[in-house]
């Protein structure tokens, strides 16, 4: 399990692919679709699994939400907002804004969770 600033989760990723190893990379696995592309290769190569880590699918309320917006029909826009509390900033303090951006950080949730809503519609 790779939980680890954004900017080292390719190169530690890799690292353990390549020795034949599973890996779980917490959201966002990479910033760069190179890089992606690179370990998507790399895991069908050794024959391991690489996988992200999308916590907010086991999280009941984001479930509950979604079971309601798919009861809801059709969707022509979707519009998302996620606060986050000022005391679990602290956490990445030390290397948001300087390896990455706190948006890689919150948005992945939301591009996942548009996803998993409307089944990639």
């Amino acid at each position: 399990i790779i939980f680890t600033p954004d900017d080292t989760h390719y190169d530690i990723a890799m690292a353990c692919i390549e020795r034949g190893m599973h890996v779980m990379i917490t959201k966002p696995p990479v910033k760069k679709l190179d890089e992606h592309l690179k370990l998507v290769a790399a895991a069908k190569r050794k024959n391991v699994l690489c996988v992200a880590e999308l916590h907010k699918r086991f999280d009941p309320i984001y479930v509950d939400a979604r079971d309601r917006i798919r009861n809801l029909g059709p969707f022509s826009y979707y519009w998302a907002y996620m606060s986050q509390p000022k005391h679990q900033l602290e956490t990445f303090k030390a290397w948001a804004g300087r390896s990455s951006d706190i948006s890689y950080y919150l948005n992945s949730h939301h591009i996942d969770y548009h996803e998993w809503c409307m089944h990639g519609k």
